[in-house]
């Protein structure tokens, strides 16, 4: 074997474990944001309970007038979060799905070429 040639593979191998890097840590954070987005909306669940229980228990007028406006500004941030909880999980799929490495476009997990240009799919860091 060629010292150049094994050169080159050794660089791709280098490029494609820095890719492979960088994507594990994107998934990282995701994960890291979606499980905070996600006690946060699971907090605002208990606390907009707490609220309604207190408002059931009494006959207080100012009691259910004030959980009227609460009520509303935790709705809203539920709505907040779980649009934002949304995008999350969107980003982290465009992230994980199975891209072709010669035109990028995304393949099914288990596809051996590209449906689009015909390039093999393999993961083999030594294929070329």
């Amino acid at each position: 074997m060629n010292i150049n040639k094994l050169g080159v593979r050794v660089t791709k191998f280098g490029e494609k474990f820095k890719d492979s890097a960088l994507k594990t840590t994107g998934n990282w954070k995701i994960d890291a944001q979606i499980r905070e987005l996600q006690n946060e909306i699971t907090d605002a669940y208990r606390i907009l309970g707490f609220a309604y229980y207190e408002k059931m228990k009494t006959d207080d007028p100012a009691v259910r007038d004030n959980f009227s406006v609460k009520s509303k500004n935790l709705i809203d941030e539920i709505d907040n979060k779980s649009n934002q909880l949304t995008t999350l999980v969107e980003s982290k799929t465009l992230l994980v799905q199975k891209r072709c490495n010669q035109c990028s476009k995304e393949v099914p997990d288990d596809s051996l070429f590209c449906p689009y240009c015909g390039a093999s799919c393999k993961e083999s860091a030594v294929d070329e």
